[in-house]
């Protein structure tokens, strides 16, 4: 029997156009390779909408574009999956294809950053459906305990992902890797935080051959960059084994700080419980001696 085709478009989200040149070359990565993949590829500029800005009033833009994907799938139904991506996000290896990432029965998937103890809030795979609801990503325990959402999401682990900050390791990668994120012109070739290398020889991409066998040759290879699969994942490996040791030391922290809180709640409890069965003692003598009179 054929299989159906798993619809999916890629939707990046811009509070307006006033900085696109910053993302120039990760948006032409991602524009070739969807029409490559046969992906639907979404550009959505928020300041031009005037209805999505009445239905998403947040005043702050990174909570209002996960408003902007949640009308989006609710008004475009015959999409079975989006990928959402911050529009730093490039293609590195176009040979990769969203449907790897694809976890069943999981309707939101994320990822963990590997640098920090982020669930990545910029990139997600949202499975389609008609009553979807408004959702925004809670922190990272939460998602990993409460029962209810562990039936629908999911979280993949450090390095198991289709994205990754590139910077992590100098800009290499390997034929595992998909996409990198942090593709800001401002940070490029630069000594600031999260700057990063061209992986490029050229930056132009010839959109009329995007949707040919040819489309590799937008992808211009600096040779220099591309390392052996082995080598990237034991760089990798070193960082999340750090990150994980900082997060759970992190972690230690925060449940004495609630143990305390809870505590203190406790005592509290305690406290005013004592202090009602007192009032009510003095209550009931002052009733006593009314009733003498």
């Amino acid at each position: 029997p054929q299989i159906a085709e798993i619809k999916i478009a890629v939707v990046t989200i811009l509070k307006d156009l006033s900085n696109i040149n910053e993302y120039e070359l990760a948006m032409r990565t991602f524009e070739c390779y969807c029409i490559y993949q046969r992906y639907k590829w979404i550009v959505i500029d928020v300041s031009q909408n005037d209805t999505l800005k009445l239905l998403c009033p947040q005043n702050e833009f990174f909570f209002q574009r996960h408003c902007v994907v949640a009308q989006f799938l609710q008004e475009n139904n015959n999409f079975d999956y989006i990928l959402f991506i911050d529009s730093d996000m490039g293609v590195i290896n176009p040979k990769r294809r969203i449907e790897e990432y694809i976890v069943d029965g999981k309707d939101i998937i994320f990822y963990n950053r590997i640098w920090n103890f982020e669930v990545m809030a910029g990139s997600y795979l949202a499975k389609n459906y008609k009553d979807l609801f408004t959702y925004e990503a809670c922190v990272r325990a939460q998602l990993e305990t409460n029962e209810k959402w562990k039936k629908k999401i999911t979280v993949l682990p450090k390095g198991q992902s289709w994205a990754r900050d590139g910077w992590l390791t100098n800009s290499n990668w390997s034929e595992q890797d998909f996409i990198f994120h942090g593709w800001q012109k401002r940070r490029l070739n630069t000594r600031v935080f999260a700057s990063w290398k061209l992986p490029f020889l050229s930056t132009k991409f010839n959109m009329s051959i995007c949707d040919t066998s040819n489309y590799m040759e937008n992808w211009k290879y600096n040779q220099s960059f591309a390392k052996d699969p082995n080598e990237i994942r034991v760089q990798l490996n070193v960082i999340i084994s750090l990150k994980d040791v900082e997060y759970y030391k992190e972690k230690q922290k925060v449940e004495k700080i609630l143990a305390n809180l809870m505590k203190n709640e406790h005592n509290s409890s305690i406290n005013s419980l004592l202090l009602v069965m007192a009032m009510n003692r003095k209550n009931q003598n002052l009733n006593s001696n009314f009733s003498t009179i």
